[in-house]
């Protein structure tokens, strides 16, 4: 089954969920087969595209623990914040994609500092 699939299957629009952190809460503002619109804040919406999802077991497999790296600057070399950054132009998406891999069974969660995911196989 596809990323999208099991989102759609699992995900709905309305939808609120907390960041890896528990910090911060966003909504699945918009989702349809193509992507997803979150609202993370005040005004403040990312699109993550359906191409961007597909993606992430190819950039997880093998890896092991990879490196969240959500951060408002330059993401760490090799953290799931820098290969989102290529379809989410900057936006440090990763504290709002994790939780939704999460809730599909795709990754686990190490929430220790600094957070880290792995593919489920």
């Amino acid at each position: 089954m596809q990323v999208m699939d099991k989102i759609l299957n699992n995900i709905t629009s309305g939808t609120t969920l907390k960041t890896p952190s528990g910090r911060a809460s966003f909504e699945v503002e918009r989702i349809d087969s193509e992507g997803i619109t979150l609202r993370v804040g005040t005004g403040w919406s990312i699109y993550v595209s359906k191409d961007c999802w597909e993606g992430i077991p190819d950039f997880l497999r093998g890896r092991g623990w990879v490196l969240i790296g959500a951060t408002h600057g330059t993401p760490p070399g090799g953290s799931l914040d820098e290969y989102l950054q290529k379809y989410t132009h900057g936006t440090s998406a990763a504290s709002y994609v994790v939780p939704i891999l999460e809730k599909i069974l795709l990754v686990q969660l190490d929430q220790s500092k600094p957070s880290k995911v792995r593919l489920i196989e």
